[in-house]
């Protein structure tokens, strides 16, 4: 997916559509992930889009007073016979469960980080220069496990940014 240039960091509200040409191939990360053959040939040949909506609540905060949490509602969806999800991620560094058709259950944790603040070098490089001194937010999302034999995946992301 690629931004305007009037978007930024901050405002990424809006639908967005994935542009296959200026996408990589999602089937070799697809398949590390599990997702059997044709699924993944069925996402590939889809027009895949999301929705996102990004705002911000207050809350009541231990020993009161009150914080502001950001909160990001993704809902996928494709063409064809696939089915879409929908994710809320509450940027507040606490692990959550959710579950959906295509990957199962995911213990998802959404965080504000500096590039410096990133653990993996890969992370902190290729961002734009508007990212370079502010928190971006980054997502690590980790399949549980149904079984002890399985091997599992993890993925960290942020907008703007490369899958790993």
């Amino acid at each position: 997916m690629a931004a305007s240039l009037s978007r930024t960091m901050e405002d990424l509200n809006g639908k967005w559509a994935v542009n296959k040409k200026l996408s990589d191939n999602p089937n070799e990360t697809l398949a590390l992930q599990g997702i059997p053959h044709l699924a993944r040939s069925a996402i590939q040949m889809a027009h895949v889009t999301y929705d996102l909506v990004q705002y911000t609540k207050s809350f009541e905060g231990k020993g009161g007073g009150r914080r502001e949490v950001a909160f990001l509602e993704v809902t996928h969806t494709a063409s064809g016979l696939l089915r879409g999800s929908k994710d809320v991620s509450c940027v507040e560094d606490s692990p959550r469960e959710t579950t959906d058709w295509l990957f199962g259950t995911v213990v998802v944790q959404t965080r504000w980080a500096t590039l410096e603040e990133m653990g993996d070098p890969f992370l902190r490089e290729g961002w734009l220069d508007e990212v370079e001194g502010k928190a971006v937010r980054v997502t690590c999302a980790k399949n549980k496990l149904r079984r002890a034999q399985e091997s599992g995946w993890r993925v960290e992301y942020g907008p703007g940014k490369a899958l790993r």
